[in-house]
């Protein structure tokens, strides 16, 4: 090797090691085998629970179109895209079932692969099980995650009343409770009261902002309603009708929505007992 070749290869040498020891993670890449492209993905497969992008907007293809919870996908396609084959646990088939990879695994299709999700890695922090289902190569995976092959879990159940909600009224037995939001805090404009246990006005606005459902219906019949709530924000105007029992769950219908869902106790008992003693302070 001449003199120039020479000092081209110990430059090179040199460029590469301060670029190892600025980022040691670097040259990472190159280890990995990376199993799934989730890139332009457009259906999943789970079970049998069918996901599809429509528009850029993920629904549950196999629950007439339902809308999707969109961060839980892309959340899954995050975990599915960290798939590599490094870390590889076994090679005898007749270790499947022990690693949860084998008839009772969860069958996840995308693209043209086909996945085994199994167990979660004992002694392993954030981790699972896997297999190609061509292949009886099993693998631990450097992520956690446990697609679940349950329809309602897939769906959107979250109740979305308009975003910068600034007046709430709920009316139930009891009477009618408005509340307004002022200088970031709520206040119980009715009925009026010398005191007022404010934290309890506050937790009633954030209840309502993350109510969620356990499942929804296209069918079913509301009755007569309970309570009503009607919210007033930014983007307009929304109300919520809480209706019928079901078991131990209320029917309810929210205006903007063509569903019915089916709301827990956890989420609508404090609405059906309002009164004005629950925000009288001493």
């Amino acid at each position: 090797m001449n003199l120039k070749g020479l000092t081209l290869l110990v430059f090179v040498l040199l460029l590469t090691t301060a670029i190892f020891l600025r980022n040691p993670n670097f040259f990472s890449f190159l280890s990995k085998s990376q199993l799934i492209d989730t890139a332009g993905v457009t259906e999943i497969t789970i079970s049998q629970i069918h996901l599809a992008k429509i528009k850029d907007i993920w629904v549950v293809a196999s629950s007439d179109n339902f809308p999707a919870d969109q961060n839980k996908i892309e959340e899954l396609l995050t975990n599915l895209a960290s798939l590599t084959t490094d870390n590889l646990v076994s090679t005898n088939p007749d270790n499947h079932d022990q690693y949860g990879v084998g008839e009772n695994g969860v069958v996840l299709k995308i693209g043209e692969q086909t996945i085994i999700i199994g167990n979660s890695g004992l002694g392993f922090a954030a981790s699972n099980y896997f297999r190609l289902a061509d292949s009886d190569q099993v693998y631990l995976s450097d992520t956690s995650f446990e697609p679940t092959a349950k329809d309602s879990e897939w769906r959107d159940l979250a109740l979305n009343f308009p975003t910068s909600i600034n007046q709430i009224t709920i009316q139930n037995n009891s009477g009618e409770f408005v509340f307004e939001q002022k200088d970031d805090s709520w206040i119980l404009m009715q009925p009026q009261l010398e005191k007022v246990i404010e934290t309890r006005v506050a937790d009633l606005a954030h209840r309502l902002q993350f109510m969620r459902a356990e499942d929804a219906t296209t069918s079913g019949e509301l009755g007569i309603p309970a309570v009503t709530i009607t919210v007033k924000g930014v983007e307009g105007e929304d109300a919520l009708v809480i209706g019928q029992e079901e078991g131990n769950e209320r029917l309810v219908k929210l205006n903007s929505s063509p569903y019915l869902y089916y709301l827990p106790p956890s989420e609508f008992g404090v609405f059906l007992d309002l009164d004005k003693e629950y925000f009288q302070a001493d």
